[in-house]
């Protein structure tokens, strides 16, 4: 068993001493929870409870002020909270909390994703960055799909500025690096050859 010999609050946390010389230092909400008091007895299981606490009230804090910056995958989240130094528990603690409350959202962040960048990239894209944000297969397929309607008036809008981008160059030089071009963007190859056909003559093939 182990005494408390000391609390003071710091700039922002608790200390709480003890008479074997250790030092916890926790958050005020932690010392609250476990209502602990100059005197106190503790043995080390209830050390660990404590920390243990302690730990996922933090990772839950950090989390929130990272979400602060704007809608994160939860793969986003876990990545910046193992580089802050949270455990693999405290920062589950955090995931299932703020997924619970919907804070973080995979599903509601790929759409969101997908109609922000529906003019900027093609489906293949949007898709293939949702992934490297960490979102599953299924939901970065989805959200992707949802935007298809709109990738032939968005592919169409972009090869304008292509072409006058490239305005410069011979009709066939030209017509190649419009269509390379939206290649890149992820716009798929059927569409694009399309347009550039019926767009800007015939005389294009891919």
């Amino acid at each position: 068993m182990k005494k408390i010999l000391l609390i003071r609050k710091a700039k922002i946390y608790i200390h709480v001493e003890l008479d074997d010389g250790a030092k916890l230092v926790l958050k005020e909400d932690t010392v609250a929870k476990h209502m602990l008091y100059k005197g106190m007895m503790l043995d080390d299981e209830k050390i660990t409870e404590i920390l243990s606490d302690d730990g996922k009230q933090r990772a839950l804090e950090k989390a929130a002020n990272y979400l602060g910056y704007g809608m994160k995958t939860t793969k986003q989240v876990k990545d910046k909270l193992k580089e802050k130094g949270a455990d693999e528990e405290s920062i589950d603690y955090a995931i299932e909390k703020l997924s619970e409350y919907r804070y973080i959202d995979d599903g509601e962040y790929a759409r969101l994703y997908a109609e922000q960048n529906a003019k900027k990239y093609g489906v293949k894209m949007i898709e293939n960055k949702l992934r490297q944000k960490g979102v599953s297969a299924n939901i970065a397929k989805e959200a992707a799909k949802s935007v298809s309607d709109s990738q032939e008036e968005a592919a169409r809008t972009l090869l304008e500025k292509l072409n006058r981008k490239y305005a410069g160059l011979d009709e066939r030089k030209k017509k190649q690096k419009m269509y390379e071009a939206l290649m890149r963007k992820g716009f798929e190859w059927g569409k694009v050859s399309h347009l550039l056909k019926v767009d800007y003559d015939d005389g294009f093939e891919e």
